[in-house]
Protein backbone atom coordinates (compact mmCIF):
# COMPACT_ATOMS: atom_id res chain seq x y z
CA UNK A 1 0.00 0.00 0.00
CA UNK A 2 1.63 3.67 -0.69
CA UNK A 3 1.34 6.13 1.20
CA UNK A 4 -0.02 9.05 -1.05
CA UNK A 5 0.05 11.82 1.53
CA UNK A 6 2.91 14.63 1.67
CA UNK A 7 5.66 15.12 4.45
CA UNK A 8 8.06 17.75 4.48
CA UNK A 9 11.67 16.73 4.84
CA UNK A 10 15.57 18.53 5.30
CA UNK A 11 18.10 16.41 3.84
CA UNK A 12 21.56 15.76 6.01
CA UNK A 13 23.60 16.59 2.77
CA UNK A 14 23.23 18.27 -0.56
CA UNK A 15 20.88 15.65 -2.43
CA UNK A 16 19.07 15.84 -6.18
CA UNK A 17 15.86 14.47 -5.69
CA UNK A 18 14.81 12.35 -9.18
CA UNK A 19 12.56 14.38 -11.39
CA UNK A 20 10.00 10.54 -11.45
CA UNK A 21 9.40 10.98 -8.24
CA UNK A 22 8.58 14.61 -8.19
CA UNK A 23 6.62 14.31 -11.38
CA UNK A 24 8.59 17.31 -12.81
CA UNK A 25 10.52 17.47 -15.79
CA UNK A 26 13.93 17.97 -14.50
CA UNK A 27 15.79 16.42 -11.12
CA UNK A 28 15.44 18.88 -7.91
CA UNK A 29 18.35 19.72 -6.39
CA UNK A 30 17.90 19.89 -2.34
CA UNK A 31 19.91 21.65 -0.07
CA UNK A 32 21.18 20.07 2.94
CA UNK A 33 18.69 20.99 6.35
CA UNK A 34 16.47 23.07 3.32
CA UNK A 35 13.00 21.81 3.75
CA UNK A 36 11.52 20.35 0.78
CA UNK A 37 7.86 18.57 0.48
CA UNK A 38 8.00 14.79 -0.86
CA UNK A 39 5.43 12.01 -1.77
CA UNK A 40 5.23 10.03 1.49
CA UNK A 41 6.74 7.12 0.19
CA UNK A 42 9.93 8.63 -1.43
CA UNK A 43 9.53 10.82 2.01
CA UNK A 44 9.64 7.70 4.43
CA UNK A 45 12.34 5.85 2.35
CA UNK A 46 14.54 8.55 2.49
CA UNK A 47 14.16 9.09 6.41
CA UNK A 48 14.48 4.89 6.77
CA UNK A 49 17.94 5.63 4.98
CA UNK A 50 18.58 8.30 7.22
CA UNK A 51 19.83 10.89 4.82
CA UNK A 52 17.07 12.89 5.44
CA UNK A 53 14.82 13.66 8.57
CA UNK A 54 11.13 14.94 8.78
CA UNK A 55 10.92 18.52 9.62
CA UNK A 56 8.57 21.41 9.64
CA UNK A 57 6.89 23.29 6.49
CA UNK A 58 9.38 26.26 5.97
CA UNK A 59 7.71 29.86 7.13
CA UNK A 60 6.67 32.04 4.71
CA UNK A 61 8.91 34.47 3.42
CA UNK A 62 7.01 37.94 4.12
CA UNK A 63 8.02 41.18 2.08
CA UNK A 64 9.91 43.65 3.70
CA UNK A 65 7.99 46.66 5.16
CA UNK A 66 8.77 49.41 3.66
CA UNK A 67 10.11 52.40 5.29
CA UNK A 68 8.08 55.59 4.96
CA UNK A 69 9.94 58.59 3.57
CA UNK A 70 11.03 60.59 5.83
CA UNK A 71 9.17 64.39 5.75
CA UNK A 72 11.96 67.03 6.31
CA UNK A 73 9.39 69.46 7.27
CA UNK A 74 7.31 67.00 9.84
CA UNK A 75 10.82 66.24 11.43
CA UNK A 76 11.55 69.58 11.77
CA UNK A 77 8.40 70.36 13.69
CA UNK A 78 9.23 67.71 15.86
CA UNK A 79 12.24 69.00 16.74
CA UNK A 80 10.62 72.16 17.71
CA UNK A 81 8.26 70.64 19.66
CA UNK A 82 11.04 68.79 21.58
CA UNK A 83 12.96 71.79 21.98
CA UNK A 84 10.10 73.42 23.36
CA UNK A 85 8.95 71.28 26.04
CA UNK A 86 12.65 70.72 26.94
CA UNK A 87 12.98 74.60 27.38
CA UNK A 88 9.42 74.79 29.40
CA UNK A 89 10.79 72.46 31.85
CA UNK A 90 13.76 74.67 32.50
CA UNK A 91 14.28 77.00 35.08
CA UNK A 92 14.40 80.60 33.45
CA UNK A 93 18.21 82.55 33.63
CA UNK A 94 19.67 79.03 34.18
CA UNK A 95 22.62 77.77 32.13
CA UNK A 96 20.77 75.09 31.14
CA UNK A 97 18.19 77.24 29.66
CA UNK A 98 20.05 79.58 28.04
CA UNK A 99 21.02 76.26 25.91
CA UNK A 100 17.74 75.20 25.45
CA UNK A 101 16.73 78.30 24.16
CA UNK A 102 19.47 78.46 21.54
CA UNK A 103 18.29 74.73 19.97
CA UNK A 104 14.74 75.94 20.23
CA UNK A 105 16.27 79.51 18.07
CA UNK A 106 18.33 77.18 15.70
CA UNK A 107 15.34 74.31 15.61
CA UNK A 108 12.89 76.92 14.82
CA UNK A 109 15.07 78.47 12.37
CA UNK A 110 15.37 75.31 10.18
CA UNK A 111 11.61 74.66 10.22
CA UNK A 112 11.28 78.32 8.73
CA UNK A 113 14.15 77.53 6.11
CA UNK A 114 11.70 74.48 4.87
CA UNK A 115 8.82 76.03 5.24
CA UNK A 116 7.44 77.43 1.40
CA UNK A 117 7.33 80.93 0.95
CA UNK A 118 3.69 82.34 1.36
Amino acid sequence: MTNAKKKWVAFKGNSTVPASVLKVEEDVKANAGEPILLPGDYAAHVIALRIAAECAAPKSKKAPATKAKADPLVDAQKTVEAAQRKLDGLAQGSDDHTAAAKDFETATAALAALKPAS
